[in-house]
């Protein structure tokens, strides 16, 4: 189906849709196999997975779909819902299905209450673990041939990932301040003093909170 966007001064305008479509969402639970660091298949755990937007009779997804992938401490709602809130994008959820997945342990429910905690006996899944075993589980798990992904931050570099060893499946990326290397402490200082406009005391700052050793540490 085509989507007809006229040119405006902004993409998206600043207006809410009266259609809740966080609240009339479905929420699957998938169950992945992974490697840990160890023997392939040592570990499983499970994702969520919240599906919205058009669906075909008989229940059946569009032949594309739009899958999305949040940043670290954050979770499909937290990252995406005011995008996905906003009235510019209702041609897109009339068009396509859209797959919100949330990483193991990483989702809030609509509600408010949060999930359940990770079970401290398990290694975290890496990132090449979300890109190569989460994700063609949840493809298989629906069905899905044709993606458009949408990443921000460690869920760009995940999608990234993905869509490098498997081309075929990825139709399209949309990348949000992707990262691609190791964060030291001065990189997360300038992220989040970057409203400081004063770069002398930015530079102060970063001398008294941090040794040299630190600030030249990026594990």
């Amino acid at each position: 189906t085509d989507i007809n966007i006229q040119e405006k001064s902004h993409f998206i305008k600043d207006e809410r849709s009266t259609t809740d479509y966080f609240a009339a969402a479905r929420s699957h639970e998938v169950n992945f196999t992974y490697s840990g660091g160890a023997t392939a298949g040592n570990y499983q755990t499970s994702v969520s997975v919240t599906q919205m937007g058009k669906v075909k009779s008989g229940g059946q997804f569009t032949g594309t779909v739009i899958m999305t992938l949040h940043d670290i401490g954050l979770n499909h709602f937290t990252n995406y819902a005011t995008l996905f809130q906003n009235k510019g994008m209702e041609p897109l959820l009339q068009n396509f299905t859209v797959f919100h997945v949330d990483y193991p342990c990483m989702q809030t429910n609509y509600n408010g209450s949060s999930s359940r905690q990770w079970d401290r006996n398990l290694v975290y899944p890496s990132f090449d673990e979300f890109a190569n075993s989460m994700i063609p589980t949840i493809l298989e798990y629906f069905h899905l041939r044709s993606v458009i992904f949408i990443g921000t931050g460690v869920g760009s570099n995940i999608a990234t990932r993905f869509a490098l060893k498997n081309p075929d499946y990825c139709v399209g990326l949309i990348s949000f301040n992707p990262i691609f290397y190791a964060i030291g402490w001065k990189e997360w200082f300038d992220y989040k003093s970057f409203s400081v406009s004063n770069d002398k005391l930015r530079e102060q700052l970063m001398d008294y909170l941090f040794s040299s050793h630190e600030l030249a540490n990026t594990s």
